[in-house]
């Protein structure tokens, strides 16, 4: 079973988009490369149902 992807990326509380640039890149970095691993878990997925389906 594929889990569900529950993290998400809120906005700062202050005025501006970024408060703390470093902070926030490394964060987003992180999380886009965790999206990344999830949508290569999911293609991997794919690819097995098709395979079972022409099988």
């Amino acid at each position: 079973m594929i889990k569900k992807f529950l993290k998400r990326i809120r906005p700062s509380e202050d005025g501006g988009l970024f408060h703390n640039s470093r902070g926030d890149v490394r964060a987003l970095s992180t999380y886009c490369n965790e999206l990344a691993d999830k949508v290569n878990e999911l293609v991997d997925e794919v690819n097995k149902l098709k395979a079972q389906d022409k099988g």
